[in-house]
């Protein structure tokens, strides 16, 4: 008896930090409509993930005591931001949460001048086995979120309208994915505010690959001085394990960025470029 007594005291402590937490919920607006592809995540982590279209999430935390006095960050454009503490999250077995709409101040519609002169910014270098991926196969419900993005350059001084955006896709084998593309002001070199006042989808249908052009003008984007913008990968379907884009290196001058997941802090790297083209007037 003592020999078991001794063996369950030594098994105790590694049961409790092995075991797995859920946060779960959904999320919905004023109206109690369910929001899809809102960002949920713990901040400053790897995890994270979207709402589906029903407004719905699971996130698993696996180290409760390392996390429990973080925050659980929940944002989407057009909302208010909300935080809330791990720890108390964790005690309810279902979680609802309303957004609360914002105050945005809409972009002007552009008029593009008649003078202007059209511009290509980028890489468009994808002949490379490199390769940088949105999806981690056995993580693809905490990942989703993820986000590649790429500096680019322009004048300080003269406005720039922003007409389009594509990149490559070097390998996908999901039936079909979504991305959200965001475009961002630079805050110390890194993404910052979102200059976009809405969302901007691009579905990719049976296992697409190559370049994929998205429109900018419905945001009604005039910019001065440099951007980044980003890929984020929003929904798939089942069955799929890999989703990537090719990696140029070393591609001098440029700056690359990735984010793992909702709420996740921005990684960047210098003289990387992963393939995206801007397409802007002046």
């Amino acid at each position: 008896m003592r020999t078991i007594f001794l063996l369950l005291l030594l098994l105790t402590p590694f049961s409790i930090t092995a075991q797995e937490y859920f946060i779960e919920g959904s999320i919905q607006d004023k109206n109690q409509a369910p929001l899809a592809y809102v960002n949920v995540g713990i901040v400053s982590t790897t995890i994270g993930t979207v709402s589906n279209t029903d407004g719905q999430f699971k996130l698993t935390v696996k180290d409760l005591n390392k996390l429990q006095n973080d925050t659980l960050r929940v944002s989407s454009i057009g909302f208010e931001t909300q935080n809330f503490l791990v720890s108390r999250l964790i005690k309810s077995p279902s979680l609802t949460i309303t957004m609360q709409p914002s105050t945005l101040v809409l972009n002007e519609v552009v008029v593009t001048p008649s003078d202007t002169k059209t511009y290509t910014e980028g890489k468009d270098k994808t002949s490379t086995n490199r390769q940088v991926n949105f999806s981690i196969a056995t993580e693809q419900n905490q990942n989703l979120g993820s986000e590649i993005g790429k500096k680019f350059k322009l004048s300080g001084r003269k406005d720039n309208y922003l007409k389009s955006f594509k990149f490559f896709i070097k390998y996908n084998d999901f039936k079909r994915v979504k991305f959200r593309i965001n475009v961002y002001q630079l805050d110390k070199g890194d993404p910052g505010e979102l200059l976009n006042d809405k969302n901007l989808f691009v579905e990719v249908t049976d296992k697409k690959t190559g370049w994929i052009t998205v429109d900018l003008t419905n945001l009604n984007l005039v910019v001065k001085g440099d951007i980044a913008i980003g890929a984020e990968w929003v929904e798939h379907t089942a069955n799929g394990k890999r989703l990537s884009l090719p990696i140029i290196v070393p591609s001098i001058g440029s700056t690359h960025y990735y984010k793992y997941g909702s709420q996740s802090n921005w990684r960047k790297f210098s003289s990387i470029s992963s393939a995206m083209m801007l397409t802007y007037e002046k």
